[in-house]
Formats: C-alpha cells, structure tokens, sequence
C-alpha cells in the first residue's frame, strides 16, 4: 500500500514538473519578428518575412512585429486588442536599442480586429495617426482578401518608408511617451478561423493521457481516477488564476480531463491485448519517458 501511495505522488511530481516546464517554457520564450499562433503563413512565408524584419530591424533600429492570434484573452487578462498589444511590448521587452523602437501589427481572428501601434520615441515620431490610418488602410484590403504575407509585406514596407523620412530630422525627446494606436479595425470574416489554438488543445491533452494510465497501474479504479485527474487540473488551473501564470481557462479544465480519460480507456485496450503483462509493460515506457523528460529539461537549461 505504501508503495502504490509511493509510486503516485512520483507520477503527479512529473506529471506537475512537465506542466511548469511547459508554461514556463512557452511564457518565456523570446518573441520573434513574426509570430503566427493560428497557422495562416507556410513556414517558408514566416521565414522569408522573418529575415526581411531582421534586415530591417538592422536599418532602421526599430523592430517592425507581426502577431496573429486566435483569441488574445487567452493569452492575457485584457479586454482590448490595444490593451493586449501594450502587454506583449512590455512582457517581451520588444523593441530595438535602450530606447525600445517598436512598431506593432496585431490581428486577432477570432474578434475579426486587428491594430496598428509604435512604442519608443522614435517609432511614434515617424508613425504618427496619421501614418497610422495610412498603413491600416493598405493592410486591410490584403487581410479581407485572405492575403497575410501582402499585408505585413505593405506593413513593413511603410514603416520603412516613415522610418527613414523620421530618421533624417529625429531628435530624441524623453518627454515623449504617447503611442499612436489606430483604432481597432475589423477584419475580413474569420469563418475559417479556429476559435482555439488545436496545438495547445492536442499539447494539454497529450499531457495528461500518462496520468490515467499510470494511477490505473496502482489499481484505481476508473471513476476515482478521472476524479483526481479533475482535481489535479482544477488546482493547476486555480493556481494559474491566483499566480498569474498564463490564462486560465475552464476549456482546459476540460481538456485536460479528458487526456485522464483517454489514459484510461487506453489502458483497457492495453490490458485486452498484453493481459497480465500490462503493468510491466507501461511502467517500462514509463521509464523511458521519465528519462527522455529530464533529458528535455536538461537541454531547455542549457539553451537558455
């Protein structure tokens, strides 16, 4: 008995451990020029437009970012689109230089909105209200038409422009700290958006499949197991919203649920098809992950 008691509080130790990890991982990773979180640029696209914002951000010493997001509340606790920009500035330290030139070119698909704003003294001196609408308008008509590269291409292309005309007369004025924000405009009908990010959806639910097959190894039965997968995922979630760590959300409450679940279910089919030996079997790969997740958390120290 205090073997099997032994044996699941190491299976919640890393199935937590896995949990941190991962959010920390994806909460602190630096953000690049071009970040597509729903999947509308190829990977060629988001590479090419990649090396033109570097080439540019070289120039111009100001970092010109494209960001398209399905639902930005998932990401941060805000109301607006202008708001969710000011947050991903801030929490990424964007921006080029000590002085932290930025233009940012966020599009939420699920809200049909996107916005045009400049951080740092010199970006909201070259790109103004005025510059603002101007570039707006030109990206619009590439967004209705479904065009994602054309509309940060005429992004980059027009930041550029006003850049350079600023940094001919540009003077650093301290006092200045306004950032000119257009308005956020609607964008062509999302009905082929997705209202969920499926990479997390699949990610949570993967997760969380180990924990059913593991507490059944200890001869849970099925209903106590799923309870104390929900318990786990409620307190991981409760703990987001008191902490502050990510976006809690009830959608993965019930994702994670069901990866408990689906661990479960997957352990009968296991069991009809190695009978007695599945235990053994499944505390062996058990193992193997064990030892290829601290090998993870090994090499995520090392690059960072």
């Amino acid at each position: 008995m205090k073997r099997n008691f032994l044996y699941f509080f190491i299976v919640v130790g890393i199935l937590l451990s896995l949990c941190s990890v991962s959010q920390a991982y994806s909460s602190n990773a630096q953000l690049t020029f071009i970040t597509d979180e729903v999947g509308y640029l190829t990977e060629q696209d988001q590479k090419d437009l990649e090396a033109a914002a570097e080439s540019a951000a070289e120039v111009y010493d100001c970092g010109m970012y494209f960001i398209i997001v399905s639902d930005f509340k998932e990401y941060a606790s805000v109301q607006t689109l202008s708001e969710f920009a000011d947050v991903v500035y801030d929490y990424y330290t964007l921006g080029i230089g000590s002085e932290r030139n930025a233009t940012l070119f966020v599009v939420c698909t699920l809200s049909e909105e996107y916005i045009i704003s400049a951080y740092g003294p010199m970006a909201t001196s070259a790109i103004g209200n005025a510059e603002a609408e101007q570039i707006s308008d030109e990206v619009y008509k590439c967004l209705y038409d479904g065009r994602w590269y054309d509309a940060y291409a005429n992004f980059l292309s027009y930041c550029k422009q006003y850049l350079s005309l600023c940094q001919e007369t540009f003077v650093t004025e301290p006092e200045q700290t306004t950032n000119p924000v257009v308005p956020a405009n609607p964008v062509a009908p999302a009905s082929d958006a997705p209202a969920k990010n499926p990479r997390k959806f699949n990610g949570f639910l993967i997760i969380f499949i180990p924990f059913g097959l593991y507490l059944k190894t200890l001869n849970i039965n099925s209903e106590r197991t799923i309870f104390l997968g929900f318990l786990l995922s409620l307190s991981l979630e409760l703990s987001q919203y008191i902490f502050c760590l990510g976006a809690s959300d009830i959608t993965d409450l019930i994702t994670n649920t069901t990866g408990v679940l689906v661990g479960v279910g997957l352990y009968y089919l296991l069991k009809k098809i190695f009978k007695e030996k599945t235990n053994k079997i499944i505390l062996a790969l058990a193992a193997i992950v064990t030892i290829l997740f601290i090998s993870l958390i090994v090499i995520i120290l090392i690059n960072n």
